[in-house]
C-alpha cells in the first residue's frame, strides 16, 4: 500500500497520438474491404498515474499479454509499480496484438508501446495532489445484450475523477467505464477512429478543460449497441453503423457521464494486487493461455482488471461480492486473447463461444470454466484488499 505524500494523493494524466500509416490493417472485421484509407480521429493512447500506479487506455482493438508486460518493465525505472493496460476494443484500429484479430503491424505496434510509456511518464512528471470521487449512473439506455436479445440489461456508467486539492472544480482526470463494445461503426469503415468512446471523451474534456478522459471497456464480451455478432461477418449492415450515430451514443454516454453523482473517496492511500492463471482451451494437446488478474485498490474504491472479453455476468458477480460498495471491472486489460464466456453460456453456442478462436489465432475456444477461473481468482485478491 502506497500512503497519500504529505501534500495529498499525487495523480496525473497525458496523451499521447500514434501515427497510424494510409494502408495498415485495421482489425475488429474479418469482412472488411481493405486496409486503412486515412484517420478519422487520431489513434490515441491515454494514461493516468495515481500514486505509483498507472492505468493505460490505447485506442485499438487488443493488445498481446507481451507487448502489455512490455510497457511495465519499461515503466518500472521511473517509479511506476504497476501499469494496468487494456485496450479500448475499438474496431477500427490497427492491428497490434501480434496476429490476434488481423495482421500485425509491427511498426505501429511498436509505436504503441513507445507512446504507452511516453504518456504514463508525462503523467508520472505532472502528478499534483488531487482528491479522489467516484459514482455511478444506470438508465443510460445504450447498451445491449448481444446473444438474447430479450434480456433487458441495464449496466452503470462509472466515473473516477480527480480534482486539484482544494480545488473542487480543476479536474486532472476522469475515468469513465461502459461495458459496451465499441463497434458501431461497421466493416464498412476503414477509417482509423476511436468509435463511440472517443466522443464521449471529447465531451467530458470540453466540460472540463485542461483535463484528461480515459475510457475504459468494461466486460463487454456481449454486450454492444444492438447487433448480432454474426452480423460483422459482412462490411455492411443496416446502415446506420456510421460515425454520426457513433457521435450519438458518444453523447449520450458523455450526458449521463455529466449526471453522475459523486461522492469522495477516503484517502486510504493505492494498492495494486496481482494473481497468475491459466485457463485451458480446447483443442489437442490441451493447450492453455496464461495472464493475469488485477486488483487495484484506490481508497475504498477497487478496480477488477480482467484480460480477454468478458461477459458482462462476470462482473455482475464480481460487484455482487461487494455490496454497496464501488467497485469497477474492466475488461481488455493486460492481453487479450479472445471471449470468455460465463458456464451456462456454452450450451448457447455462437460466435464467442465456437468460432471467435479462428480470428483470435488461437489453437481452440477457451474450455467452460475459464471465466469463472478469473472470477475465482479476482474474488480471493478483493477479499484480500477487503482484510478478510
Amino acid at each position: 500500500m502506497t500512503p497519500p505524500s504529505p501534500g495529498g494523493l499525487l495523480a496525473g494524466a497525458a496523451v499521447e497520438v500514434v501515427d497510424v500509416p494510409v494502408g495498415t490493417a485495421l482489425a475488429g472485421f474479418v469482412a472488411r474491404p481493405g486496409p486503412s484509407t486515412g484517420v478519422h480521429d487520431p489513434l490515441t493512447v491515454r494514461a493516468a498515474v495515481v500514486g505509483d500506479v498507472a492505468v493505460v487506455t490505447a485506442d485499438v482493438c487488443a493488445l498481446h499479454e507481451d507487448s502489455c508486460a512490455r510497457v511495465r518493465d519499461l515503466l518500472r525505472p521511473i517509479g511506476v509499480r504497476d501499469a494496468v493496460v487494456t485496450a479500448t476494443h475499438t474496431h477500427s484500429g490497427p492491428c497490434v496484438a501480434r496476429g490476434r484479430v488481423g495482421e500485425h503491424d509491427a511498426q505501429v505496434h511498436d509505436r504503441v508501446v513507445a507512446a504507452a510509456v511516453t504518456a504514463v511518464g508525462r503523467a508520472w512528471r505532472a502528478r499534483v495532489p488531487v482528491t479522489l470521487a467516484f459514482g455511478e449512473a444506470t438508465g443510460v439506455g445504450v447498451a445491449r445484450d448481444r446473444r438474447h436479445p430479450e434480456r433487458a440489461i441495464d449496466p452503470p456508467v462509472q466515473l473516477l475523477r480527480a480534482t486539484a486539492a482544494g480545488d473542487a472544480v480543476s479536474v486532472v482526470l476522469s475515468l469513465v467505464v461502459y461495458p459496451c463494445h465499441p463497434v458501431v461503426l461497421d466493416g464498412a469503415n476503414t477509417l482509423v477512429s476511436g468509435d463511440y468512446p472517443g466522443y464521449v471523451r471529447d465531451l467530458v474534456e470540453r466540460a472540463a478543460p485542461g483535463s484528461v478522459c480515459l475510457f475504459a471497456t468494461g466486460a463487454a464480451g456481449d454486450v454492444n449497441t444492438g447487433h448480432s455478432a454474426e452480423a460483422s461477418f459482412t462490411p455492411t449492415g443496416t446502415g446506420r453503423r456510421t460515425f454520426a450515430e457513433a457521435e450519438r451514443i458518444g453523447t449520450v454516454l458523455a450526458e449521463a457521464v455529466a449526471r453522475v453523482p459523486l461522492r469522495a473517496l477516503d484517502d486510504g492511500g493505492v494498492a495494486v494486487r496481482t494473481a497468475a492463471v491459466t485457463l485451458p482451451m480446447d483443442a489437442p494437446g490441451d493447450p492453455a493461455w496464461s495472464g493475469r488478474v488485477t486488483v487495484t485498490s484506490l481508497g475504498e474504491l477497487r478496480v477488477v482488471g480482467l484480460p480477454g472479453e468478458p461477459f458482462l455476468a462476470s462482473a455482475e458477480r464480481l460487484r455482487a461480492l461487494r455490496p454497496g460498495r464501488p467497485t469497477v471491472v474492466l475488461g481488455y486489460a493486460d492481453g487479450v486473447p479472445g471471449y470468455l464466456p460465463v458456464a451456462e453460456e456454452y450450451a448457447h453456442g455462437g460466435y464467442e463461444v465456437l468460432d471467435a478462436y479462428r480470428y483470435y489465432g488461437m489453437p481452440g475456444p477457451f474450455r467452460a470454466g475459464g471465466a469463472e477461473i478469473l472470477h475465482d481468482a479476482a474474488a480471493a485478491l478483493l477479499r484480500d484488499a477487503d482484510g478478510g
